[in-house]
This record gives C-alpha cells, structure tokens and sequence, in this order.
C-alpha cells in the first residue's frame, strides 16, 4: 500500500495592485512619532490570515517608520497595547482609511490624514 498526500499549492505571486499599495503606504509618515521619508508596511497581525510560508495579505496595513516597526511594534508583543500606549485606540479604523485614501481620486489626503495626529 501507498501513501499518497497531497501537493502542496504553489503561491501566487502578488498582483501589481499589491506593490503599488505598499509603495503608496511607505510614502506616508510613521504613523506613531510622524518621521517622513522612511516608513515600512506594517500588517497589522489579528486582523492578518498568516501560517508559515503564506504571504501577509495588504488588506490591514499602516506606515510605520524602522524604529517604530522594529523597536516598538515587532519587540512589543502585544500589538494592540503598544498601539494604544503611542495613542491609537484603533490601528485597524486608519487602515480601513488608509485604504479609502488610496482607492479615492485624491490619495494625497492619506499623508495629511496622518499628520493631524501630530497637530
């Protein structure tokens, strides 16, 4: 008898769509101190379907700055606490809007959307 399993699926690769989004977002200012000209996607993990070898989806991302991401976020642990201890009660809200901005005619409103955290 033999045991047969099966394939594992291959990966598609990301679509275009997905480059340029995370493009947009590195474009715009930490969302946690407000650096400009150095920010990384950060997806944002409970609200990400992950397993190992699987690609985090773009759905639930924002801009954080290197720092932020690694040094703040990444050593945390609890995501959603770090989030609120830097003043964001909802990272998920600005990203659903983040994603409004970047679908809109006008996605240079995200940057100016972000920056009124700081004023």
């Amino acid at each position: 008898m033999t045991l047969a399993f099966p394939k594992p699926e291959k990966r598609k690769k990301p679509d275009k769509a997905d480059y340029k989004k995370r493009a947009f977002i590195c474009d715009l200012p930490c969302l946690t101190c407000g650096l400009e000209g150095s920010t990384e996607p950060h997806h944002l993990k409970r609200h990400v379907l992950r397993g190992m070898g699987m690609k985090a989806s773009d759905d639930f991302i924002v801009p954080l700055c290197h720092n932020c991401h690694m040094l703040g976020v990444e050593l945390a642990g609890d995501e959603t606490a770090w989030f609120a201890s830097n003043g964001i009660s909802n990272a998920v809200k600005i990203s659903n809007d983040i994603n409004k901005y970047y679908l809109s005619d006008n996605p240079e409103n995200a940057h100016d959307y972000i920056m009124r955290r700081f004023l």
